[in-house]
C-alpha cells in the first residue's frame, strides 16, 4: 500500500484579491465522471506517513499569485480490465461556498474506495500562472 502525494494549485487569474482560508473542497470521480466512495478528508493524519499540514490560516491571492493544496493516499486496488478503483477526475472548489472545476488528473488517482488527505491552502510561489487564451 504505497504513499502517493499530488498537488492541486489555484491561480488568480482575476482583477481583483482572492481570499483563501482552510482547504479545497473535492470529489474524487472515475473514468466517467461518476462520483466514487473516496473519502476526502482536511488534514494528512489519516495517510499513514503522509505529508505535514500545516493548517488553515488566512491567505490573500493578488492577481497572478497561486496557492497550492498537496494530496496524499495510499494506492487502492485498481482493476486493470474496466479501470474501477481509478480516479480520472477531481470536482475541485476553493472552499466549501465557491462552485467547483472539474479537472482531469494526469495518471488518474488509485485512491479506489480509501481516504484522500488534503493539506491546507498555503502560498505557491513555484509557479507561474497559466496563460489566458
Amino acid at each position: 500500500m504505497g504513499l502517493r502525494v499530488g498537488t492541486v494549485a489555484l491561480y488568480n487569474c482575476g482583477a481583483e484579491p482572492l481570499k483563501l482560508k482552510g482547504y479545497p473542497a473535492l470529489q474524487v470521480l472515475d473514468t466517467e465522471r461518476e462520483p466514487m466512495g473516496t473519502e476526502v478528508v482536511e488534514g494528512t493524519r489519516r495517510v499513514s506517513m503522509g505529508p505535514e499540514d500545516p493548517g488553515p490560516r488566512p491567505l490573500v491571492l493578488d492577481p497572478g499569485m497561486s496557492a497550492r493544496s498537496t494530496l496524499a493516499w495510499r494506492y487502492w486496488a485498481v482493476d486493470p480490465r474496466t479501470g474501477k478503483g481509478l480516479g480520472a477526475y477531481l470536482r475541485v472548489a476553493p472552499d466549501g461556498q465557491t462552485p467547483p472545476q472539474t479537472v482531469e488528473v494526469a495518471g488518474g488517482l488509485d485512491v479506489g474506495e480509501g481516504v484522500l488527505g488534503t493539506t491546507a491552502w498555503e502560498y505557491d510561489i513555484s509557479q507561474a500562472p497559466p496563460e489566458r487564451p
